[in-house]
């Protein structure tokens, strides 16, 4: 359902999209339905690709590279309490995620107000500050 309505906010976009890009998009839906509604969708596919049958079609090819993430929500805890999020590049190590951690300045004021004692980076998620009380 969730592709379908991506389907029909791409086709309905002012910027719009590619005739080719949504024929293929519309192609991928019929396959991934076909073996759930194995009859509605051969009639769909007969009426878009003349003299071809859906069950005859290879299953639609997965791109790896296509469906990593780029950026991400990194959560900034101290103590285990939840301070900040931020978008960062997914690829980037621990050293700076803990780096971009403390540039914020909400998280930079938890920091000041004990010994930094312990840090848990969990690439790319979490940031997680362990401050003792001065």
């Amino acid at each position: 359902m969730e592709y379908t309505n991506e389907l029909y906010k791409a086709a309905q976009s002012p910027d719009g999209i590619a005739a080719s890009a949504l024929s293929d998009g519309l192609d991928a839906l019929l396959l991934l339905l076909a073996p759930m509604c194995p009859h509605v969708t051969a009639e769909l596919w007969e009426q878009r690709h003349d003299g071809s049958h859906i069950h005859a079609q290879p299953w639609p090819a997965y791109d790896p590279q296509a469906a990593k993430l780029s950026v991400v929500t990194l959560v900034v805890q101290v103590n285990g309490k939840v301070r900040a999020k931020m978008e960062v590049a997914a690829d980037l190590d621990p050293d700076e995620l803990e780096a971009a951690a403390k540039s914020l300045p909400k998280v930079q004021g938890y920091l000041a107000e004990g010994a930094l004692r312990k840090v848990i980076v969990r690439p790319p998620d979490v940031v997680n500050f362990v401050v003792t009380p001065a």
